[in-house]
């Protein structure tokens, strides 16, 4: 009978190879709910604002239409009011074509969240979002701290690093000899009165290999995975510092258009509106308000779309936990 003696540490070795496999896998499982939970929340951004924005264009289709009605039942004797007739006639076929595409904007960015969610293919649900205030400035240092304790890909490579350093003790134990405690129990012949039995240690030969081929290689290893370390958290500084930049254009951009002037771009079209009707504004004056007017709609919900893809990516970065709750603070 023999039993082996792992006096080198050899399977527990193995054993927290397997353990740093499974954190690896732990990690990244988590890196990746993280991650969809936030493509959810900015396919949500680009969903809302689409679907803002065809309402919007409808909105202006409509109130063209009644204004090309309105022209269409007077006289237009002189050529400015001709070619104010025009104009409207141009404008009603342009939104047309911008409601259609912004219809397609909206169901497109729908599909896309399928990828994630299933929704109900027939239906285009009202998605409400948190209005992004952008008042929230972020300290560099803090989020590159935070970046380099806990980036996914930085914590599997430095996982990476330890396993090659177990690789290598392991490839060095390796090459001492097994042991094992041998017992040996003997009965004596029928005319042989009496019991032998036996105890010692075992070692295999050759006893003593020194693996040393393995060894190298373990070595070698462990240097590639250090270094695949130092690359990585020197691109984690270069792209959080790009991202920090992004961010910081983006929230400065939200800040010009706060969530209340949406409301008063609509106060200020139906002003307008009255206004044409009564005679007391003048057509190219209307259609210059409208246009701007829409305009700024626009870069509002669109600013809007860009910080929250921009605090994603850094929530992302750092694989926050509660990422979905936080990207409405931004």
């Amino acid at each position: 009978m023999a039993q082996p003696i792992p006096f080198t540490g050899i399977p527990g070795l193995r054993g927290g190879l397997r353990d740093l496999e499974s954190e690896s896998g732990r990690v990244q499982r988590a890196a990746a709910e993280v991650f969809v939970t936030l493509t959810v929340a900015q396919g949500a951004y680009e969903y809302g604002s689409s679907r803002r924005k065809a309402a919007f264009a409808e909105q202006r289709r409509k109130r063209f239409e009644l204004v090309s009605s309105y022209l269409a039942g007077r006289v237009f004797p002189t050529p400015q009011r001709k070619a104010e007739s025009r104009i409207v006639a141009n404008r009603v076929k342009n939104l047309v074509a911008e409601a259609i595409q912004s219809e397609a904007g909206y169901k497109a960015s729908l599909e896309k969240l399928k990828t994630y969610v299933p929704l109900d293919s027939a239906k285009y649900p009202d998605v409400d979002v948190p209005w992004l205030s952008g008042n929230r400035s972020l300290d560099e240092t803090e989020w590159l701290d935070r970046a380099i304790a806990n980036n996914p890909e930085l914590r599997v490579q430095r996982l990476a690093v330890k396993g090659a350093g177990l690789e290598k003790t392991l490839a060095s134990r390796e090459g001492l000899p097994d042991t094992a405690l041998v017992a040996s129990f003997e009965k004596g012949q029928a005319d042989i009165i009496g019991t032998d039995y036996g105890l010692g240690v075992s070692l295999a030969f050759p006893s003593w290999n020194r693996n040393h081929s393995g060894i190298k290689s373990a070595e070698q290893k462990k240097i590639a995975e250090e270094r695949q370390l130092s690359f990585e958290e020197q691109r984690l500084k270069a792209e959080l510092a790009r991202a920090l930049i992004e961010y910081e254009a983006a929230r400065q951009t939200v800040l010009k258009y706060p969530q209340e002037m949406i409301a008063e771009l609509d106060a200020q079209l139906q002003d307008a509106d009255e206004g044409f009707r009564k005679g007391q504004l003048d057509l190219l004056t209307f259609l210059e308000l409208d246009g701007s007017a829409a305009e700024t709609f626009g870069r509002a919900l669109d600013a809007q779309v860009e910080l929250a893809s921009k605090a994603a990516e850094l929530l992302t970065v750092t694989a926050d936990k509660d990422a979905l709750t936080k990207l409405a603070s931004f």
